[in-house]
């Protein structure tokens, strides 16, 4: 029998993608698309297409192990040897972080291709999407670099948060989105440094933007429950509960989600605010799931 990729190649050149498939299903860390090749991709209708005739491919991360036989992708070492991200070791590790990043952008700060640092097949079909919606880079040669480079911003950006170092934080993971630019967790965790800096609105529409990146129910359940959190903040309770109640429509088992959603109650309870206890009140959330994932 015909594997499912020769049958997905077959839909693909009968409905006139077989460039965009190619691209998007065959790409590795290390491949290069000249102008000429990016320019004349179809993504969205492609990817509009692939949603609904292609629903049983699952788009697997491809190695990022250099089997020796090409050049090491570059980024590939970027994260070498640092040990795994723990609040506890940031204020140790970030100087080090810090100091790899410089690094990094003196040796590729004149690169002539934008680098993406995708993480699958499917971030960089995305993010090929988001690249081809700015004018300004369409002169561009693209590089698919290491995702560690992308690895590396978010944990220096992570480490700066838990250090209370806003203004890095901030720098690190606007570079990280800069690289990574379909990264929910990314948009997350800036969203998260807004909010400790009090500058609540820019955070909600980081929240927006990775909400319309997200690729999975999970990716979208983590944003809203920040979307509830910082709508909490400004005092809005009953957003703030019809949002933690949409998180859940998508990761029913989020502890976080019924804690903090619980504490909200309480407190509408508290000021004797009326309010309907069905689930049925927070309004239904379309489902964004692309790739199959599970909530942690």
């Amino acid at each position: 029998q015909p594997s499912p990729q020769l049958e997905a190649l077959d839909a693909a050149v009968e409905a006139g993608f077989v460039a965009e498939y190619a691209v998007t299903a065959t790409s590795v860390p290390g491949w290069r698309l000249e102008p000429s090749q990016h320019q004349s991709l179809r993504l969205a209708a492609y990817l509009e297409w692939r949603k609904k005739n292609l629903l049983e491919l699952r788009w697997i991360p491809q190695s990022m192990t250099s089997t020796g036989a090409e050049p090491p992708i570059l980024g590939h070492n970027v994260t070498a040897g640092l040990p795994p991200l723990n609040p506890s070791s940031c204020a140790s590790v970030l100087p080090e972080l810090q100091k790899r990043i410089a690094a990094w952008e003196s040796s590729t700060e004149r690169a002539p291709e934008y680098l993406l640092a995708s993480r699958s097949n499917d971030d960089f079909s995305r993010a090929l999407l988001w690249f081809s919606t700015k004018p300004q880079l369409q002169s561009k040669a693209l590089l698919w670099v290491s995702p560690s480079v992308g690895e590396l911003y978010y944990r220096a950006g992570f480490c700066a948060v838990q250090l209370q170092q806003l203004g890095a934080a901030e720098k690190h993971l606007r570079r990280l989105l800069v690289v990574s630019p379909t990264s929910a967790v990314g948009y997350s965790e800036l969203a998260q440094t807004l909010t400790l800096a009090g500058r609540y609105q820019e955070a909600l529409a980081q929240v927006e933007v990775g909400l319309g990146m997200s690729a999975s129910d999970c990716e979208s359940a983590r944003l809203l429950r920040k979307r509830g959190f910082i709508q909490f903040e400004q005092g809005e309770l009953m957003l703030s509960r019809k949002t933690y109640l949409q998180s859940l429509q998508l990761d029913p088992s989020s502890a976080l989600a019924k804690s903090e959603l619980q504490l909200i109650e309480t407190t509408l309870r508290k000021k004797g605010v009326p309010f309907d206890s069905s689930p049925q009140d927070s309004g239904a959330v379309p489902s964004t799931q692309v790739i199959v994932s599970s909530c942690h």
